[in-house]
């Protein structure tokens, strides 16, 4: 999904790959929060493996999402459905948030044209003695710990953070920039990922955008923190 706002209006496009042979019917859904539809749109794929559709829409006068005391996390849920055979056959639910990201030089970060400072932390994957497996209690506990620090943003580190981190971000009105690796080709032990990084980092860094690029909490990518290659004599 991907949108813009001009004019007081959203557009949103959704893209669909299919592999099977066997034909179907996509059914790609817009709600409102509070699921109050906004509109509908059916497209028929031929019965041949390979394909791929892009679709969109426009939501007029669109619920921004947004963070601090002037602004609210407000999100859209997108509904697509694959029907098969008169049945459906899988529903997939998408949740993005329509906002206006700006970056001025002189004037800072402007969030839906208000000027945002970003009170930010540096946030690693794991939860202390729980150890690095999610626990989403632990992450939302978390974050109410820093909102009450008066926290607004956090740089994940130093890999691709969990999907219920950015939920939880979304959810609660955080601004993000999403971590990739730690390493680059300049090793920092023996078997770390720079034995991987020549032949997998633009497929992992295209994965983590496909994967997190519908969170509006995600206001800048980063592609990497404390590697060799940033050092000088390099």
């Amino acid at each position: 999904m991907q949108k813009t706002v001009p004019q007081n209006a959203s557009k949103a496009r959704l893209g669909l790959e299919k592999s099977s042979r066997l034909p179907f019917r996509q059914i790609f859904s817009m709600v409102r929060p509070r699921y109050r539809a906004a509109w509908l749109l059916a497209l028929a794929f031929a019965g041949y493996s390979g394909a791929s559709m892009e679709t969109g829409g426009v939501i007029a006068d669109p619920k921004l999402w947004g963070t601090g005391p002037r602004q609210k996390p407000r999100r859209y849920v997108a509904v697509t459905a694959v029907r098969q055979g008169g049945q459906t056959v899988d529903i997939y639910e998408t949740t993005f948030g329509v906002r206006t990201l700006k970056f001025d030089p002189d004037a800072g970060f402007f969030l839906n044209g208000e000027r945002v400072k970003l009170n930010g932390v540096c946030n690693h994957h794991d939860l202390g003695a729980l150890g690095a497996a999610v626990n989403d209690r632990a992450l939302t506990r978390q974050f109410e710990i820093l909102a009450e620090m008066g926290a607004n943003a956090i740089r994940t580190s130093h890999n691709p953070p969990a999907p219920e981190l950015l939920d939880i971000a979304d959810r609660m009105g955080f601004l993000v920039m999403d971590e990739a690796f730690d390493v680059w080709a300049r090793p920092k032990t023996a078997l770390d990922y720079h034995l991987l990084f020549p032949d997998w980092h633009e497929q992992d860094l295209r994965a983590l955008l496909r994967r997190d690029r519908n969170h509006p909490s995600v206001v800048m990518w980063s592609i990497g923190n404390e590697v060799g290659e940033q050092g000088a004599g390099t």
